[in-house]
């Protein structure tokens, strides 16, 4: 068993991974039945993922799919004291509910450059469209949670809180691209006094 430190310490390097990478099954088995039955202390044991040690990308270094939470839940109460972890548990989810990801077939299929392409309405898409950070916090908070199957949300919502924050932090300048020459003809010599340049 490893604590947090402890897993993020040794995440890329092979030859310092846990041990118990190689505990037998019924051993892991009989653990984690233990984590069930809220017999370990919180913080103290995960069930982690036997994954690739060689990928470029550290999101596939075994990560935790189940951790312990002596939290109530809202639906199932006190009745279940391990939680699944968001990575494990999105793509189950999706699954059954269906979700086919249109963007993955963009990417995969060579329609855009990739995940960051910035015609896609991904995070790494909008900040290569350099979309700030505030902008995209302003409108996760502007549109709120909602357990609803059937909510759609409006590109301009997100347009919205872009040009708001543009409107506080751009410089604003204004030029005239085909200027025209002006001849004044009957104002007094004494209150010319223009300055083109601001």
């Amino acid at each position: 068993m490893q604590t947090p430190d402890e897993i993020k310490k040794v995440q890329g390097k092979e030859d310092e991974q846990s041990l118990e990478r190689e505990r037998p099954i019924e051993e892991s088995l009989k653990i984690f039945d233990d984590m069930k039955r809220g017999m370990i202390e919180e913080g103290k044991a995960t069930l982690r993922m036997k994954q690739d040690l060689q990928s470029d990308s550290f999101n596939m270094y075994d990560l935790i799919a189940y951790r312990i939470k002596f939290t109530p839940h809202p639906h199932a109460g006190d009745k279940w004291c391990i939680y699944p972890s968001y990575d494990y548990a999105h793509c189950i989810v999706d699954s059954l509910e269906n979700v086919t990801h249109l963007s993955n077939r963009l990417v995969t299929g060579k329609w855009v450059d990739g995940w960051d392409d910035p015609r896609l309405m991904t995070l790494v898409g909008l900040r290569r469209r350099r979309v700030t950070a505030t902008s995209i916090n302003a409108f996760v908070q502007g549109i709120g949670i909602t357990r609803s199957d059937n909510s759609m949300i409006r590109l301009d919502s997100l347009e919205y809180h872009i040009r708001e924050e543009l409107n506080k932090t751009a410089a604003h300048t204004m030029v005239v691209l085909n200027p025209l020459k002006v001849v004044i003809t009957n104002m007094d010599a004494s209150i010319m006094d223009l300055d083109a340049k601001k």
